[in-house]
């Protein structure tokens, strides 16, 4: 019995060892990738501080790590105090600094495909104005240019959304007559006018949801139908699209659709019109 514990003492012991030698290991190799680097994080935000403030003077906010990869690839951000925020790509072994074009939208969220190629989701709102566009993606990906050097191309593309997922976008500043309905193969157009010939020459604001009976309910404020009929005659169905209904309430429109079973996904765009199309699958765009 006595050599039993004994015997389970030692081999403890020698675990115990063995894992602390593994993590010191572990220790040197971080403290030796960082010796690898030609800038730490703490001097390169300095730096990019210190260079955006030259350009944009008391309009910088602050800067900050909004996100890494593998360790030594980090993404800058650059908080405006009145405006969109601006991002940065910095490689720490290196040196070298990109500028990632994002336009004049707010970035909600980003995730690396890998180190030269990073996809930013983007919440549709925009420095140029109030108007809410329907939330979209932009790629960001490296490339060699016409004179040989690097630099990274964006490429805006659509967002695919599981139907549970609700977004809004629109902008309400009159009211609306919903004049155009198209069935297309895939999905649904909507087409609108502003009443009395308002100047306004953006969507209504429109949120989608997903009700406990599997319905896609597409809501128009404001907006009213002065031609029910016509409308009805262009209720459709296609493969994605079983059934359609309309509800009119006092200060909005509802859409319901029943889908196919198989559609899991959708998209929504402001073409001049509002566009929605659905998918069985969820189909990332890389290039």
């Amino acid at each position: 019995m006595l050599q039993k514990i004994a015997t389970t003492i030692i081999f403890t012991i020698v675990i115990i060892c063995l894992l602390s030698g593994c993590q010191n290991n572990n220790n040197q190799e971080v403290m030796q990738n960082n010796d690898d680097f030609k800038i730490s994080k703490e001097d390169l935000l300095k730096q990019v501080e210190k260079e955006y403030r030259d350009c944009f003077g008391e309009q910088i906010d602050k800067v900050l790590i909004y996100k890494s990869y593998n360790n030594h690839i980090v993404l800058v951000e650059i908080k405006q105090k009145l405006a969109h925020s601006l991002f940065v790509l910095c490689d720490l072994k290196t040196g070298e600094k990109y500028e990632l074009q994002t336009g004049l939208g707010y970035v909600d969220s980003c995730k690396f495909v890998n180190k030269n190629y990073i996809i930013f989701n983007m919440t549709g709102k925009s420095t140029e104005c109030v108007y809410k566009s329907p939330p979209y993606q932009t790629h960001c990906k490296k490339i060699i240019n016409s004179d040989g050097e690097f630099e990274f191309e964006s490429i805006n593309r659509q967002t695919f959304f599981p139907l549970k997922k609700s977004i809004g976008f629109g902008e309400s500043l009159v009211n609306y007559d919903l004049t155009e309905f198209r069935v297309t193969l895939d999905g649904l157009q909507l087409g609108f006018v502003p009443d009395n010939d308002a100047y306004w020459d953006h969507l209504p604001t429109i949120t989608t949801s997903y009700d406990d009976n599997k319905n896609f309910i597409i809501k128009i404020n404001s907006t009213k139908i002065s031609d029910i009929d016509n409308i009805k005659k262009l209720m459709k169905l296609n493969y994605c699209i079983k059934d359609i209904k309309i509800i009119e309430e006092e200060k909005s429109t509802k859409i319901v659709l029943t889908l196919n079973k198989r559609i899991n996904y959708y998209t929504a765009r402001d073409n001049g019109f509002a566009e929605f199309r659905f998918y069985e699958d969820d189909r990332i765009w890389l290039y």
